[in-house]
């Protein structure tokens, strides 16, 4: 396993429980594979965890244990949930020696009494373990070619995922960077055939009410169209290209749409203001209603010019 938790997709929620019998050197513990034939130097584990009874750790070993989680940490703890962040290092590598002697990487378990005996009933949520460096030792192989994890593959290769947020970059040019939005593209976007949905039905809505179309024509009207081109440090920090835009800029249409502007991350400038521009589009169509609207009251007036004219004419 890389980066999550092979058994659980989706949901990734479950519940341990057991009994520990006072023995020394024993200990109950839950083996966390990772890919078979490899070591990990360096790994990390996150989790969310709520006890019931007993006290949950992570080693690596077969029964060491840092950074207790007791039942006392865990209700302490927003909505009981304690959230478990651990680093381990080991110079000579973590070995995924299952069929051995090696147990590496293990969630281990004590009971509820003071001497660790006793029952244990914990649940955890969300397990995560990263491989943040990883050697190849299958037959063939350099000793030395190590690898990065897998989520630190992709980031090399610009795309970013936020484990704790859910947030995923494409095209980020720098893989330190977390993404700020669910989906944060840098580049184009090529779709072939398709659309991009949002929810609009009635049945999910409140409050509605209409809009006076007038008021749209004199947003839009407002707006500055012109055209630009990004500045060379923010064009390399985001690998995008120097060539000549048209657009909007934010602060000035957020004076004329305030909806329609948002505050966003970026590591090189701070509170960096974002478009909504389908806020735009939206108001371009009532702009558009009430062009339409007077076009075809003028129109009428014509119409009745002309009938008018000809009356006149013909007496």
């Amino acid at each position: 396993m890389v980066d999550g938790w092979m058994s659980s997709p989706g949901g990734r929620i479950g519940r341990i429980q057991g009994f520990k019998a006072l023995a020394s050197g024993e200990c109950v513990r839950l083996g966390l594979p990772i890919n078979s034939m490899m070591s990990a130097s360096d790994m990390r584990i996150r989790m969310w965890v709520k006890i019931t009874k007993g006290s949950i750790s992570w080693s690596s070993g077969v029964c060491g244990g840092n950074s207790w989680v007791t039942k006392a940490k865990a209700d302490a703890a927003e909505d009981g949930w304690f959230f478990y962040d651990s680093m381990m290092h080991s110079s000579s590598g973590i070995t995924s020696n299952w069929g051995g002697s090696a147990h590496q990487g293990n969630l281990v378990m004590k009971g509820e009494n003071a001497d660790g005996s006793g029952e244990f009933d914990i649940t955890i949520g969300m397990l995560h373990v990263s491989q943040l460096e990883w050697q190849d030792t299958r037959p063939g192989q350099s000793s030395n070619n190590w690898q990065g994890s897998y989520l630190d593959n992709l980031a090399s290769r610009g795309i970013v995922i936020d484990v704790a947020t859910g947030n995923m970059g494409i095209g980020m040019s720098n893989p330190s960077a977390l993404p700020s939005e669910k989906l944060h593209v840098n580049g184009l976007i090529r779709a072939t055939d398709a659309s991009i949905v949002t929810t609009s039905d009635e049945r999910t809505k409140q409050n509605i009410t209409k809009v006076d179309i007038a008021t749209s024509l004199e947003r839009i009207k407002k707006l500055e169209l012109v055209d630009y081109r990004f500045r060379k440090e923010y064009a390399d920090a985001h690998g995008v290209d120097e060539s000549v835009r048209r657009g909007f800029i934010a602060q000035q249409v957020g004076v004329v749409m305030p909806n329609a502007v948002t505050t966003g991350h970026d590591d090189k400038i701070k509170d960096i203001q974002l478009l909504q521009k389908d806020y735009i589009w939206t108001e371009a169509v009532g702009a558009l209603q009430a062009l339409v609207a007077r076009v075809e009251k003028q129109d009428e007036e014509i119409a009745l010019l002309k009938q008018l004219l000809a009356h006149k004419t013909a007496s």
